[in-house]
């Protein structure tokens, strides 16, 4: 009785814990400004019909998120008519349409929390999200979305409780599903096959390790299994998301750097076991994935490293487990497009968003405070190829194929 008197009391505390926070301003503003504003275009009768037909949404920080769309476009364990596990040679999500956003403008998300922005970080995630249900953008019109994918590990880490519970207060019933809880899955899955006991180590932004989110989630998770937490290190890129959007610094000279300090951080910490496998924690970085591999297999070559990196090394991608939760998701809730029959957009949409007077500096961005809800410093304009880096166009056609269709 007592064990039982302590896990309620834990519980209520808990839940006192997780809802202390108070949700962003923006959440309140929209939900007592129904009426189209700079801050949101939301159909809402439209949401209290048959949403089966509706496209599905995705967001990031950039064109990162591009490969999480990647995974789902080419997932197929599934059998489409029956939804039973199983491949039937048809991708799951064929017929469905998608519109993807990169609030470029605003990126790296990673570097709200060093900059003590956190506050304005939680709004520009719930204002990607009134944007995916929104029906206009700053040239035309859109479809508002049936479900919403976080395709950004920093915008999961800060705003996933908030989206959620933005959605339950405008009563809009779709789900949102975030790349952190489906990595997380993804390795504690090869964890438990992991004859090494090794360690998992997260490569991710600063801000996405600032939260904590991967240790946590994992330690959560692991407890859900009758699992003993595994054993994780971090390191938080400043740089490589950018480096390798192609806006700042070099691909290679980052990775260098982040792989060493991730290594030589895990051994100063007093790590021991072997990092047997790795969390690709930002959705830009399995896009360098093999150059990766060399840098391991480089510093491999230092006795004095050597045994604290496992031969082989496992990547884990989270876009691959969110496309199946996904999938998940919207057939749990009766959601996907019923077989036969064709959604209401006409073809899948993508944006970025972009300074409304040319670039935001880095001083303008980092100081920025929350609440101020009639100003607009970015415009939403759809993503071409004129519109995205060089370096960026070559990375989606050779290594996106899905989406690089799409995109032509």
């Amino acid at each position: 009785m007592r064990r039982i008197f302590v896990c309620l009391v834990l519980g209520f505390v808990c839940l006192r814990a997780a809802g202390a926070e108070e949700l962003p301003a923006i959440v309140d503003y929209v939900a007592s400004h129904r009426a189209p504003s700079p801050v949101a275009s939301v159909p809402w009768d439209r949401y209290r019909g048959d949403l089966r037909r509706l496209p599905i949404g995705v967001f990031d920080s950039g064109i990162g998120g591009l490969t999480v769309l990647e995974a789902i476009l080419k997932l197929d364990q599934h059998d489409n008519q029956t939804g039973k596990p199983g491949p039937d040679g048809v991708p799951d999500f064929a017929g469905e349409r998608f519109v993807y956003l990169g609030d470029q403008a605003n990126m790296p998300y990673g570097n709200y929390s060093s900059a003590g922005r956190v506050d304005f970080l939680r709004e520009l995630i719930v204002r990607d999200l009134l944007f995916l249900l929104g029906d206009r953008y700053d040239e035309g019109q859109k479809p508002p979305v049936k479900a919403v994918v976080i395709a950004c590990n920093t915008a999961t880490a800060y705003g996933l409780t908030d989206l959620r519970a933005a959605l339950q207060q405008w009563e809009v019933p779709i789900p949102v599903v975030g790349v952190v809880e489906a990595g997380c899955r993804g390795a504690l899955d090869a964890l438990r096959n992991d004859t090494q006991a090794g360690t998992a180590a997260v490569l991710a932004t600063v801000g996405t390790c600032a939260s904590g989110a991967y240790p946590r989630t994992l330690a959560q998770l692991a407890g859900q299994q009758g699992l003993r937490a595994p054993n994780v290190c971090q390191h938080g890129s400043p740089g490589l998301a950018a480096a390798i959007e192609g806006t700042a610094g070099s691909v290679d000279e980052c990775l260098r750097s982040d792989i060493a300090a991730l290594v030589h951080g895990y051994r100063d910490s007093g790590g021991a076991r072997p990092i047997s496998l790795v969390v690709l924690g930002c959705t830009h970085f399995p896009l360098v994935k093999d150059a990766m591999q060399r840098e391991f297999d480089a510093l491999r070559q230092n006795p004095v490293l050597a045994g604290l990196i496992a031969e082989p090394i496992a990547f884990i991608d989270p876009a691959d487990y969110t496309a199946k939760e996904l999938f998940r998701e919207l057939f749990r809730r009766n959601l996907r497009l019923p077989p036969g029959e064709h959604s209401l957009a006409d073809r899948d949409s993508f944006f970025i968003t972009v300074g409304r007077h040319g670039p935001l500096a880095d001083n303008y961005k980092y100081g920025r405070s929350p609440g101020n809800f009639g100003e607009r410093d970015v415009r939403v304009i759809p993503l071409s190829a004129d519109a995205a880096s060089r370096s960026a166009v070559d990375v989606w056609r050779k290594l996106l194929p899905h989406v690089a269709e799409k995109l032509r």
